[in-house]
């Protein structure tokens, strides 16, 4: 657990670094600069998500890597950052689906800015790229799961932290292993439908069984 828990601290800083590049490109305020620096050292994802095992940081840094090669292509013109922010975007929305917000306002600001016919072509390219990557992940996670969205499922999200945190509290980790591992072994083949059924049953039995008190 140390060598990932390790990457998102190194990530943590590396995003105040680059946040720090960014304000400087939009402002050469120096005093708003490092006034910045001191209240992103205490912005939750720094100071509470880096310890845990989140997507905040990684989204994070994709996000802000995602408006600074913007900027870079804005100011160079170098279609290289161009491509790198389109992949970046792809990142931050396979992150963390709300992101995809994010492609579809930057596809407005482009066709509105970048009109000209020379970036046309990779306008397309880049949106053909989003469309296949999503369409792929859509299709997958039909065929999974019924449902064509990859965003978290709240039982899935209920069966992967919750309850193994609820039995290991009242019973211990070797028990918690042993239930989620039966539970998971025994949907594999079922349908989505059966699936959430049986998920919802085993809910229910377990906390009935373990009643949580405050």
């Amino acid at each position: 657990d140390f060598l990932p828990l390790f990457l998102q601290c190194i990530l943590s800083l590396l995003n105040i670094f680059i946040g720090y590049k960014i304000l400087k490109q939009i402002s050469p305020d120096t005093k708003k600069t490092y006034l910045y620096l001191f209240f992103f050292l205490f912005f939750p994802s720094q100071f509470i998500y880096a310890t845990v095992f989140m997507s905040e940081i990684l989204f994070q840094t994709s996000i802000l890597l995602c408006l600074y090669t913007l900027l870079q292509f804005e100011k160079s013109g170098k279609f290289k950052y161009y491509y790198l922010h389109h992949l970046l975007l792809a990142i931050a929305y396979i992150t963390k689906p709300i992101a995809i917000f994010l492609w579809l306002g930057h596809s407005l600001y482009s066709i509105i800015v970048h009109n000209k016919r020379g970036i046309a072509v990779r306008q397309i390219a880049a949106a053909l790229f989003h469309v296949i990557l999503l369409g792929s992940f859509f299709l997958k996670n039909y065929n999974q799961t019924g449902i064509a969205e990859y965003s978290g499922i709240a039982r899935k999200l209920m069966i992967n932290y919750n309850m193994p945190a609820l039995l290991t509290f009242y019973e211990d980790e070797t028990y918690a292993k042993n239930k989620i591992d039966s539970l998971q072994y025994s949907l594999r083949n079922e349908s989505y439908a059966s699936q959430c059924a049986n998920i919802d049953f085993f809910i229910r039995k377990e906390v009935s069984s373990h009643p949580i008190h405050f």
